[in-house]
C-alpha cells in the first residue's frame, strides 16, 4: 500500500493554539504530499474499506465513548472552548458531538481525525474529509480490527509490544483493549509511554522547567506538549526521536514546511516512518531519572 501524493482531503481545522479562530494546521499535509509518495504501512485495499465503513456506521457509535471523547483533554486543548464553557462538561459534550466533531478538532489521545486519513489513503479515499465516518471506522474497525493508528500519542502495536503485562493480559491482538487501558489508566494515572514518539515521563524528566511546574501530573504534562511543547517549542518526548533534529537534517523538508514547524515536522515522521532513523538521535534520560 503506498501513500497517495495527494491526500482527499484539504478542510480546515482548528489548531490547539489557535484561541478558537480557524487555522490551516493540517493543510500542512497538503504541503507534505509531494514528499511522501513513497510507501508506507496501511491497511486494506480501498475497496475493502468502504464496503467496511458502510456496515461500520450501522448503528452508529456513540461519538463521545470515552475512547473517542475526553473533556477534560477537549477544553484544556482549546481556549475558546475554555472561554465559553469553561469546564462544565455537559456544554462541552454538546459542542463536540455538534461542531468539534465536524470542525476536525481532537477530543482524546488516541484519535487525530486528520493524522488517521492522512497515514491510510484507503481512508482517505473513502472518507474524504469525513471525520464522523473515520471515527466510526476508527472504533469500530480500524483499532479492534486491524490496529490502525490515529494519533501521535498512541499505536497500539507499540502499547502491546513494550509492556508486556498488557499483551498477556489482552493477548497480542487486544487493540481496542490496550487502546482503552491507556486512555483510562496507562497515561493519566501510570505515565505510560503510548507510542515510540510520546513518552509522557521522558517528557516530564527531561525538562526540569516541567517536572518543577507540573510534577508527575501527566494530563497537564500532555497539554503542555500537545499547545506549545511540540508545535511551538519542538521539544523531545521520547528517547528516540528529536524532531528538531529530523526537521534540520531535509532541506526538501523545511521547504515544503518551513524551519520550525516541529508540528508538521511530526506529522511527517509518523505518516513517512522512515526505518532506523531513531536510532540516529537517541538520546537517553539523565541518570537523576
Amino acid at each position: 500500500m503506498y501513500i497517495q501524493s495527494k491526500f482527499a482531503f484539504d478542510f480546515w481545522a482548528r489548531g490547539p493554539q489557535s484561541s478558537g479562530k480557524p487555522i490551516s494546521r493540517f493543510l500542512l499535509l497538503g504541503s507534505l504530499a509531494a514528499l511522501i509518495g513513497l510507501s508506507a504501512c496501511s491497511g486494506s485495499s480501498s475497496g475493502e474499506v468502504t464496503a467496511r465503513a458502510q456496515s461500520a456506521l450501522t448503528p452508529t457509535t456513540g461519538l463521545d465513548a470515552p475512547l473517542l471523547f475526553d473533556w477534560q483533554y477537549y477544553v484544556g486543548l482549546y481556549p475558546d472552548l475554555q472561554a465559553a464553557f469553561g469546564n462544565n462538561p455537559a456544554a462541552l459534550t454538546q459542542h463536540w458531538l455538534t461542531n468539534g466533531i465536524y470542525e476536525g478538532r481532537r477530543a482524546s489521545p488516541v484519535f487525530d481525525c486528520s493524522l488517521y486519513l492522512g497515514i491510510y489513503p484507503d481512508l482517505s479515499k473513502a472518507f474524504g474529509s469525513d471525520c464522523a465516518a473515520a471515527m466510526n471506522h476508527f472504533f469500530n474497525t480500524g483499532l479492534p480490527l486491524e490496529g490502525r493508528r490515529a494519533s501521535i500519542e498512541f499505536d497500539a502495536h507499540y502499547y502491546l509490544s513494550f509492556y508486556s503485562d498488557i499483551s498477556t493480559a489482552y493477548g497480542n491482538n487486544g487493540y481496542l483493549s490496550a487502546a482503552t487501558h491507556f486512555v483510562t489508566t496507562g497515561l493519566w494515572n501510570e505515565g505510560r509511554a503510548g507510542s515510540n514518539e510520546f513518552d509522557v515521563r521522558y517528557y516530564l524528566c527531561y525538562y526540569s522547567d516541567l517536572s518543577k511546574v507540573f510534577g508527575l501530573n501527566f494530563r497537564s504534562a500532555l497539554n503542555h506538549y500537545n499547545t506549545t511543547g511540540l508545535p511551538l517549542e519542538g521539544r523531545r518526548s521520547s528517547a528516540t526521536l528529536d524532531i528538531k533534529w529530523y526537521l534540520s537534517q531535509f532541506t526538501t523538508l523545511q521547504n515544503a514546511l518551513g524551519t520550525a514547524n516541529y508540528l508538521g515536522a511530526m506529522y511527517h515522521w509518523v505518516i513517512k516512518a522512515i526505518p532506523g532513523m531513531t536510532y540516529r538521535t537517541y538520546r537517553p534520560l539523565p541518570s537523576s531519572c
